[in-house]
């Protein structure tokens, strides 16, 4: 039975972190290294940590200064002795056939790379019988199709990896969107050659009121742009396919609407950022329109020409749903 290695990035989150581990410690693959890394918490996880080394000897723990999320998976990784390795979040937790399932399919297919679905939850609560029954499974083959189903989504969690595909791969150290560039030096490696998914959402992401997609603008949501664009810039030499993805829509749109929800006060203090949005989406107006989907080339459209307008309809959106909240 070949050894998988589980690593978990973690940081101040006692209050979910047990729930991960008893996932992950009773997943029906049993041959496992399962990497703790503790990013510096305050709070007791670094204990809970400590705790669980004890109680499996699977576990492995290492306290390091408070450095980022990449930074600790990149430790992880230097740890890491499976031939396949895999990152799940302390705050999330998995079906206990997870791993069994994309190793299954890893073999199987002889893929560098195996996925699988994963869901948003804001409760504990596991799929049913049914739920897991039958999963389609796509086979993508070749650089570009790999590369594809790679980014789809662009995480990293919800993948089994080969290991010897990140050998001379590491995350880089931002606050957003360090999971496509990682996922796209590995594309651009050239070693990709298959990637199998499973429709079937094994993966539990919890929605925390902290969660990043919950959080409101912040200057790193610049930051994330420009790394989605450096993404798109290096894809689109390998194959125009790669636009379809849209990668560059996704981190603008994320820009126009976590400003669509600032108040009027707030947004006149960030005019700055905004000019410089709408800059961008001029600069990248050939990524944001050669979309095949006529929903995102409408409102690439709209980014483009009348990004004003564009934030306005945001704006009065955001409102009616506030509005439609209330009165419920």
């Amino acid at each position: 039975m070949e050894k998988i290695t589980v690593i978990v990035p973690v940081y101040n989150v006692a209050s979910f972190l047990e729930r991960a581990l008893k996932s992950i410690t009773c997943q029906t693959y049993t041959n496992l290294q399962i990497l703790l890394i503790d990013d510096g918490s305050t709070d007791e996880s670094g204990k809970i940590c400590d705790d669980w080394v004890k109680k499996d000897s699977r576990i492995q723990c290492v306290h390091q200064e408070n450095a980022g999320v990449s930074v600790a998976r990149n430790h992880g990784l230097d740890l890491a002795v499976g031939e396949y390795i895999m990152f799940i979040d302390a705050d999330d937790w998995v079906e206990p056939e997870m791993i069994e399932s994309l190793h299954e399919l890893i073999l199987k297919h002889q893929a560098g790379v195996s996925a699988c679905r994963y869901v948003e939850s804001h409760q504990t609560e596991f799929l049913s019988r049914d739920e897991k029954k039958d999963g389609q499974v796509t086979i993508a083959e070749g650089q570009v199709e790999a590369g594809i189903q790679l980014l789809l989504p662009w995480s990293v969690y919800c993948k089994l990896y080969r290991a010897d595909l990140l050998h001379n791969i590491r995350l880089k150290k931002y606050k957003i969107a360090e999971d496509l560039l990682f996922n796209t030096d590995i594309i651009c490696e050239g070693k990709l050659d298959k990637v199998v998914f499973i429709d079937i959402p094994y993966y539990h992401y919890f929605i925390r009121d902290d969660s990043a997609i919950r959080q409101e603008y912040q200057k790193k949501y610049i930051d994330g742009v420009k790394v989605e664009e450096n993404c798109y810039d290096r894809l689109i030499q390998i194959s125009p396919r790669f636009g379809d993805i849209n990668i560059v829509g996704c981190s603008v749109s994320m820009l126009f609407e976590r400003i669509a929800e600032l108040s009027h006060a707030e947004r006149k203090k960030i005019q700055e950022d905004f000019r410089w949005c709408k800059k961008n989406a001029k600069e990248y107006k050939k990524a944001l329109l050669n979309v095949s989907d006529r929903h995102r080339k409408i409102s690439g459209v709209l980014k483009v020409y009348v990004p004003d307008l564009y934030l306005w309809t945001l704006i009065i959106r955001k409102r009616k749903n506030k509005w439609a909240e209330k009165t419920n």
